[in-house]
């Protein structure tokens, strides 16, 4: 056999195997992207759940509070990837709210992905958790 022929067969071994090594990282990539969607379907199911919940029609929230909330979401997310961690929140509140951060973050994470969305943050934190009638940021009027 020549050593061009030589050559040419290393040449097509190489090819070969670089193309298994893509086909591999694609399908990989395929699962990673099927998973990461499951989960934001996932997290838009319970925000709908959420914002579809019956409110009480008497209750208004103060649109400072809202205003604050969603503020101190931007305001945290110093990455600006548009989601929260634990430690980009206690930036913001303090190592002495860790245990209560923490406990928020096992409770609003449908995800699972030890981020908060916006969405899980103010959709599923937010509103569907403080703001309930009684809360001084809620006020309760009587209903005509």
């Amino acid at each position: 056999m020549s050593d061009y022929t030589e050559r040419l067969r290393e040449h097509r071994d190489d090819l070969s195997k670089q193309v298994h090594e893509l086909k591999e990282l694609l399908r990989r990539e395929a699962a990673k992207d099927s998973v990461e969607r499951a989960e934001r379907y996932q997290a838009r199911g319970l925000c709908l759940q959420v914002v579809g919940q019956a409110s009480p029609e008497d209750l208004y929230v103060s649109v400072n509070y809202i205003k604050s909330k969603l503020a101190t979401f931007y305001i945290a997310d110093r990455n600006y990837d548009g989601k929260l961690t634990i430690q980009e929140l206690l930036s913001v509140y303090g190592p002495e709210q860790r245990e209560e951060i923490e406990k928020f973050f096992k409770e609003k994470d449908v995800s699972r992905d030890q981020k908060l969305s916006l969405s899980e943050w103010f959709i599923i934190g937010v509103l569907g958790t403080w703001c309930k009638p009684g809360k001084p940021w809620c006020k309760q009027v009587k209903a005509e």
